[in-house]
């Protein structure tokens, strides 16, 4: 992929979440809110995304995408739930953090099948 397609944002996430987040008060039941709340979003995101792309490209590429999203998936959930595995990593930081790897990698994602999408269109 190009470098616009590993573009990382210095803030992936939407100002919907930037203002759930401000108001939990470091609450951590109040924080897996936001974040659920934001996973659902980017995950949209991200799939609307992945199905404009599929449709923009010839069936020869269409298969190289659905292999390399396949591989990215199963990367970023183990990468993500590495960081809570209900062991080693426990606490509620640590959920906190699996969570919000799972939405920022989504996040990132979105965007980078966007810039590819908006690239080839």
């Amino acid at each position: 992929m190009c470098q616009a397609a590993h573009a990382h944002d210095e803030n992936p996430f939407t100002p919907e979440f930037q203002r759930c987040e401000a108001k939990t008060e470091g609450v951590t039941p109040d924080a897996m809110d936001c974040i659920d709340k934001e996973f659902t979003r980017q995950d949209k995101r991200l799939n609307q995304a992945y199905q404009a792309l599929l449709s923009a490209l010839p069936k020869r590429k269409q298969d190289e995408l659905r292999k390399a999203q396949r591989a990215w998936l199963e990367y970023t959930e183990k990468d993500c739930s590495f960081l809570y595995d209900g062991q080693e990593f426990n606490g509620q930081d640590d959920r906190l953090n699996a969570a919000y790897c799972s939405a920022r990698e989504r996040a990132e994602r979105a965007t980078a099948l966007q810039q590819l999408l908006n690239r080839i269109q």
